[in-house]
């Protein structure tokens, strides 16, 4: 895949793949998202038992429950197999293949679109143009993130780490959790951002599988090594009474799309 000359993320070309191998750590792993992400993301669009939602970029159908939980219809949309067979089912969630730039899904047939923990890896010019496409007018647009909280000295400390091991630099997608380009953008208004104080409580073993589910840091050898041992002593550093809490700040972008 050619990346897009206006794409500000350099998209990597393995972006439909490079998950396979972590699909199992992401699983077990990464964080949910806390309640009042949800109430910002459907607050004001009705009974949620009348919405139609499209999780784009969905991975194993963390974002999806959580919609669900509440009542919405779900088409969740993961570009990979892997990471699709490893969802956890739920009787309101269609999970089906797809990515960003072509959804499968109707011309303004979607109540929101949301990307949790997943935009920065789209062809966004062309993601956006999806988007505004299968929402209908007055539908929202909802790009949400779990950031680590460089406030606290888990979130910082694990930051740190993070970006000494990375295998990739820091200007490839993975370290680009950026607002949507919505200005001047005449398919979408009120664009704003809600931020939420959140926190994953971890053992050690599972902070490091936490690290582990990200695509950037290495599986295996020395670096591998140093890594988990260096986890080990954030662990040690910022456990009380046997719990470690990884802070988060969790940021929602939303928009709404214009009269068509």
């Amino acid at each position: 895949m050619q990346n897009n000359p206006n794409n500000r993320f350099a998209v990597p070309e393995d972006r439909l793949t490079r998950f396979s191998s972590r699909a199992e750590d992401y699983a077990k792993f990464r964080p949910s998202y806390p309640a009042a992400a949800i109430d910002a993301i459907l607050a004001g669009m009705g009974e949620p038992t009348g919405l139609i939602c499209l999780d784009v970029g969905s991975g194993t159908g963390i974002s999806a429950r959580l919609l669900a939980e509440r009542g919405c219809r779900v088409i969740a949309v993961e570009p990979n197999e892997a990471m699709r067979e490893r969802a956890e089912l739920h009787a309101r969630v269609t999970m089906r293949g797809g990515n960003a730039e072509e959804t499968g899904a109707e011309d303004g047939s979607m109540d929101v679109v949301l990307a949790a923990q997943a935009y920065h890896w789209f062809d966004e010019p062309k993601a956006l143009a999806e988007f505004a496409r299968v929402l209908r007018a007055g539908g929202r647009l909802a790009v949400m993130w779990n950031v680590p909280d460089e406030r606290t000295e888990s979130g910082r400390g694990y930051r740190e780490i993070m970006l000494r091991y990375a295998t990739e630099p820091p200007t490839s997608p993975w370290n680009n959790f950026c607002a949507p380009r919505l200005e001047g953008d005449a398919r979408f208004m009120g664009h704003r951002t809600v931020e939420i104080p959140s926190g994953q409580v971890l053992d050690c073993a599972g902070l490091i599988g936490r690290a582990g589910s990200a695509s950037y840091v290495p599986k295996h050898g020395r670096a591998r090594e140093q890594m988990e041992a260096d986890l080990a002593h954030l662990y040690s550093r910022c456990e009380r009474d046997g719990v470690f809490t990884l802070a988060y700040v969790t940021r929602v972008h939303l928009a709404e799309r214009t009269e068509r």
